[in-house]
């Protein structure tokens, strides 16, 4: 009897997805609404598979990063 392995499925945008959602937070939607992440959502999945989930916490982390970046270049 095979035993099945757990593998995660980490997603990973691909290159147009992050040029997309790179281009929504440049705009200046940073903190986009939960009706904006489903309008980006869905807007992505025509580059591939994304949840709404997925987008939150995209622009979640890449927020924090901008803000790390800019906190290590203005000490």
């Amino acid at each position: 009897m095979e035993m099945e392995r757990y593998t995660s499925q980490r997603w990973k945008p691909t290159d147009d997805q992050v040029k997309m959602m790179t281009n929504i937070f440049n705009y200046g939607v940073t903190h986009p609404s939960r009706a904006q992440v489903v309008e980006i959502a869905s807007r992505l999945r025509a580059f591939g598979e994304v949840s709404e989930y997925n987008v939150h916490c995209w622009f979640n982390n890449h927020g924090n990063r901008v803000r790390r970046w800019q906190a290590e270049l203005d000490p």
